[in-house]
């Protein structure tokens, strides 16, 4: 058995505190593939570090698409993607209103950005795409048009099965700051005005998503891990735990009771944890009990992993390097400066990991998209 484990840290191309926090890590062996930002000046040279890494370490370079920070690469002047005064900028995410959008804009950016990526990696092929502030789910053609353009240049893409909330099987998950029953991530949403949204979050849209790459052949992981973002506050950081708790969502029966009888063992092993194979047995229900539409390409896959019983998963890092001070660093256009203790609280969680030790637990494979 060989489960597959994605580990990607996103948002690299603008800033050194983030580029630096990313690199060390991906020096630690703690990362296999990094989402670059191509809006923003000066990134063609951040990339060129990334590649002379890959001559020592193994991880993939993807782009993470970006339409609601920097500058956009192609969009017309008047193109509704742009920033209502400052033109020359996108539009920010709080203040999208999606009106006049197709999916022609956002392919011709989209793929804009993907050639502007390939031209600097040369030989080496584009690992995945992903984008930021998950704007492409906001409502189907935004969608249609990233997975067209996935299609069209095979690359493959996040996980449009999410975890971001807490499902009835993924039990023992630390509890949100203060008990609240929102994840960091949809107050996140909420705050930045996509609550208007939260309704393409369902889970039948999470189906149909998934369908639609289905369709296309675009590749993807079983299970997208999320929630280790808010959950690393400086003076409360559960990253550790959450990351943990993620990792041992790969369990089964069979290793529970190994583990459970193991002496040497010293992390106990709670009867609950069986996350990914309640959320495939869930996911299987939950297709074939679609109220518009059936997903027997959903069923069948998610089938297979009864026999096959090798799950994916991708774990989502946003980094900062622990000496980076925010209030020194300068504004970008769209990026969010009051999170970066966070992200320090992330790369702290994810570099003071004994990895090694879950991947040997679990069998895990550590790999870039690409291998999927």
């Amino acid at each position: 058995m060989n489960h597959k484990l994605i580990l990607t840290a996103d948002d690299f191309g603008v800033y050194d505190e983030i580029d630096n926090a990313i690199i060390s890590a991906i020096q630690q062996k703690r990362l296999t593939a990094v989402s670059v930002i191509v809006t923003f000046q000066g990134w063609e040279q951040r990339v060129e570090k990334l590649l002379e890494l890959r001559q020592s370490y193994d991880f993939g370079i993807g782009l993470h698409f970006c339409i609601t920070a920097g500058k956009p690469l192609v969009a017309p002047p008047n193109s509704p993607l742009r920033h209502e005064i400052q033109a020359d900028y996108f539009q920010l995410v709080q203040n999208y209103n999606f009106k006049g959008i197709n999916k022609q804009d956002i392919a011709e950016e989209l793929e804009a950005q993907i050639l502007a990526l390939k031209n600097v990696l040369k030989d080496e092929p584009i690992d995945h795409l992903n984008n930021h502030h998950n704007i492409v789910y906001a409502i189907p053609e935004f969608f249609d048009g990233f997975l067209e353009m996935a299609h069209k240049y095979m690359t493959p893409i996040r996980s449009p099965m999410s975890w971001y909330r807490k499902f009835k099987g993924i039990q023992q998950l630390p509890d949100y700051e203060g008990g609240e029953l929102l994840s960091p991530t949809m107050k996140r949403g909420i705050k930045i005005g996509m609550w208007r949204k939260l309704a393409q979050q369902s889970y039948g849209n999470l189906l149909i998503r998934m369908h639609k790459a289905n369709k296309l052949s675009v590749r993807y992981s079983d299970v997208l891990c999320e929630y280790v973002y808010g959950q690393t506050h400086p003076t409360n950081n559960k990253g550790k735990s959450v990351i943990t708790h993620a990792l041992y969502q790969f369990i089964d029966q069979g290793m529970r009771k190994s583990l459970v009888d193991s002496k040497e063992n010293k992390d106990p092993i709670p009867v609950d944890y069986t996350g990914i194979h309640y959320a495939n047995e869930n996911t299987i229900e939950k297709a074939k009990k679609g109220r518009r539409q059936k997903f027997p390409d959903v069923i069948r896959d998610y089938g297979e992993k009864r026999y096959t019983k090798e799950f994916s998963m991708e774990l989502i890092f946003h980094l900062a390097e622990p000496s980076a001070d925010y209030t020194k660093m300068p504004e970008m256009h769209g990026m969010r400066l009051d999170f970066v203790p966070y992200r320090q609280g992330e790369f702290k969680a994810l570099t003071d990991l004994n990895l090694e030790y879950y991947i040997d637990l679990m069998q895990l494979q550590l790999i870039p998209y690409q291998r999927l």
